[in-house]
């Protein structure tokens, strides 16, 4: 089917079968769809080059109008309009298309007569401008010489001010980490606003340096020193504001930092102390499944107690760390440290009550003997208490 041929979907063969009648409109809707996107791609490809030759003029019309300020420049922006000419054709050239030929014919032409009448123009500038510098050849070489200096003294206190500016963003990211509690940055931070206020310090004191001079020995015009007084004093201004901010930014850099400092050695600690015990939990955890069994347990009591845990006192210690009876996880060792201790004191304690039990029971009864024969005494009958009481004693210590 050609391209551009529109397909007729309402007619159909007057005798074909009904399956044959339905592949027959399948495929006239298949062609009829590929019409379409024929069409469609027709469209976007007229768009296309629409949009390419409206590139094309726009980039023309960018560059001419660079062309015509081009031809009205005179010898002191020469430069700074062929600079922007160039700038145009750089960036502009490649959309040219079929224009750049002839647009580069143009902007040759242009660029060759503005350069030789600018340079006839500044043949006379100079003329004019060498019999003026012969009448104001000192006065004109003491304000350069004062600009230079001013300049210099300038460029040297942006270039401190540029420093303190970095210090003060350094703080700020500081402030900023320390409300996010990122102890790690706030350290970085303050050490990092610390070396921006040395530098910015070593700057401020080389352009407080070039501010301070002795104005008689320049030997400049009265007119000439009163300005450059005005302009040295406002800077001097500066500097005394500067070194107010660095004061203020070091203090918050050494409150930061020591209290990072601070938070990195406990935060260390942990860290250390949660190792050791992820070290001790992996030890005892035999089979690795990230929990502690019975069995685990009971060795673990063993290997860091000297403690036999077992019967009801395995069972109360297990079923506190873990309820579900599904193993000791690690969340829950420090815990299961402390009731292993608990139940171990618990046990020494029982024994040592039933070791204690039949000395106190010898004792009890000796009291008794003893305070009978008190009251033997005092009836008149023989006191065998204390005999008595000596043997009891030597059969429990037996």
């Amino acid at each position: 089917m050609l391209p551009g041929h529109v397909p007729d979907l309402t007619q159909a063969p007057s005798v074909v079968s009904p399956s044959s009648q339905k592949l027959l409109l399948k495929k006239r809707e298949d062609e009829h769809q590929k019409w379409q996107e024929y069409q469609a791609a027709l469209q976007d490809r007229k768009k296309i080059v629409d949009q390419q030759k409206q590139q094309e003029h726009q980039a023309a019309s960018y560059i001419r109008k660079a062309i015509d300020r081009l031809k009205s420049a005179q010898p002191e922006d020469i430069d700074l309009l062929r600079g922007e000419f160039e700038l145009a054709m750089t960036e502009q050239y490649i959309k040219l298309g079929s224009m750049s030929e002839k647009i580069q014919q143009e902007a040759d032409t242009a660029l060759n007569a503005a350069l030789t009448r600018c340079e006839e123009m500044q043949g006379q500038q100079d003329e004019e401008y060498n019999k003026q510098m012969e009448e104001e050849a000192i006065l004109l070489d003491h304000q350069e010489q004062a600009d230079k200096m001013t300049v210099e003294a300038e460029q040297l206190l942006i270039d401190a001010e540029t420093k303190v500016l970095f210090a003060e963003e350094s703080a700020t990211q500081m402030d900023a980490a320390a409300a996010e509690g990122f102890d790690e940055l706030i350290l970085k931070g303050a050490q990092a606003t610390e070396e921006l206020i040395n530098a910015a310090k070593l700057s401020l004191n080389e352009a407080y340096t070039s501010l301070n001079m002795s104005w008689d020995d320049l030997g400049f015009k009265p007119a000439i020193l009163s300005k450059m007084r005005q302009e040295f004093r406002q800077m001097l201004l500066k500097t005394t504001e500067c070194r107010k901010k660095l004061m203020r930014i070091g203090v918050l850099a050494r409150t930061a930092k020591a209290k990072a400092q601070d938070k990195e050695s406990k935060a260390k600690a942990e860290e250390t102390k949660r190792t050791q015990q992820q070290a001790a939990f992996d030890k005892y955890d035999k089979d690795c499944n990230g929990r502690l069994s019975r069995e685990d347990v009971v060795a673990f009591a063993k290997a860091e107690y000297y403690f036999d845990l077992e019967g009801e006192s395995l069972e109360k210690v297990f079923s506190k760390v873990s309820p579900k009876g599904q193993g000791v996880i690690f969340e829950s060792f420090p815990k299961l440290r402390l009731e292993v201790a608990m139940a171990r004191s618990a046990a020494k304690e029982r024994e040592r009550r039933a070791k204690a039990a039949p000395q106190v029971k010898v004792a009890a009864e000796a009291q008794c003997e003893e305070d009978e024969g008190a009251k033997r005494k005092r009836e008149g009958e023989p006191d065998e208490s204390v005999s008595k009481k000596s043997r009891a004693l030597d059969e429990s210590e037996g």
